[in-house]
């Protein structure tokens, strides 16, 4: 190819966009514009001051457990032995 050719070929797609990519930029657009105006509706929702928590409460009053939490065997029956697969 000579020079003035591909002067030519950059010349005539400079500054042309495809509508497809216009459409794909509006999309994003309205779907950020949906997202803030559903995020905002969540923000007023939220009380202006959460309760603090109790600091005398341990760990077993927090979360309603008496073990700490699940224990890393699995489930246990009423005698203490495990009931799920070994």
């Amino acid at each position: 190819m000579s020079l003035p050719a591909v002067q030519l070929l950059a010349a005539s797609d400079s500054g042309k966009g495809s509508p497809i990519g216009l459409f794909v930029v509006l999309l994003l657009v309205i779907a950020v514009y949906l997202l803030y105006r559903s995020m905002a509706g969540h923000l007023r929702r939220l009380p202006e001051k959460f309760p603090q928590p109790d600091d005398t409460a341990g760990p077993e009053e927090a979360t309603g457990t008496t073990d700490g939490g699940a224990r890393p065997g699995g489930p246990t029956g009423p005698d203490g032995e495990r009931t799920g697969p070994a």
